[in-house]
């Protein structure tokens, strides 16, 4: 047993009689973990290149996800335009909570995610899927209403797909339009190197890294 001065006792006698009897004091509260940070949108090209800056000196491959609701406005057309920030609350929440602490969440437009993480394809994938499986399972309460969503995603990674984080994030996007082309709830990975250009309009934009 154990027993503790001042809270079991004022004197010695007090407290070797209740730390015999057994008494323990009450277990502090559990601490809850730091909310991981989920990057907006106006914050995302800063976010990317302070992790490029740690990553790239360690010559490691960089992998980019991009993760997007499927039919994402069918859910404002059915519950108002208010159930889109508690989806993205409810998704950003858990993809921060299920990816290293030095990965990067961020979303990029409402119903659309980016995560950036020190891997290969491969592994991102992997985890891309395991990502999938756990938004499926997600239970969204908004206005007395009981939502679930699925949501697909495409994977590329640098320098595998390409040799600009600019590349990357298109060639995640490529992959990512072809996972929703092919049905709900589905992973692609980017094949080959990404060779394609941005349209003018988007040169200079905060994707261009």
């Amino acid at each position: 047993g154990a027993a503790f001065y001042p809270s079991d006792g004022q004197d010695a006698k007090t407290l070797w009689q209740r730390a015999s009897e057994g008494r323990l004091p009450p277990a502090p509260p559990p601490e809850s973990p730091a909310p991981r940070e989920v990057a907006p949108p106006e914050r995302l090209a800063k976010a990317v290149g302070r992790m490029l800056s740690r990553v790239r000196p360690q010559r490691a491959p960089i992998s980019a996800i991009q993760i997007s609701v499927d039919h994402f406005p069918r859910y404002a057309e059915r519950h108002g335009r208010a159930v889109e920030r508690a989806i993205d609350q409810a998704l950003g929440s858990l993809l921060a909570q299920h990816i290293r602490s030095a990965d990067l969440t961020a979303q990029m437009e409402p119903g659309r995610f980016f995560l950036l993480l020190a891997c290969e394809s491969g592994h991102a994938l992997g985890a891309a899927r395991r990502l999938a499986g756990l938004a499926k399972a997600l239970v969204i309460e908004h206005a007395g209403d009981t939502l679930q969503i699925s949501v697909s995603a495409g994977v590329a990674s640098l320098p595998e797909n390409g040799q600009s984080m600019a590349q990357v994030m298109d060639a995640a996007a490529k992959a990512l339009k072809d996972a929703q082309a092919a049905g709900r709830g589905l992973c692609r990975r980017f094949e080959g190197v990404f060779r394609g250009s941005r349209p003018r309009s988007e040169e200079g934009s905060a994707t261009a890294f």
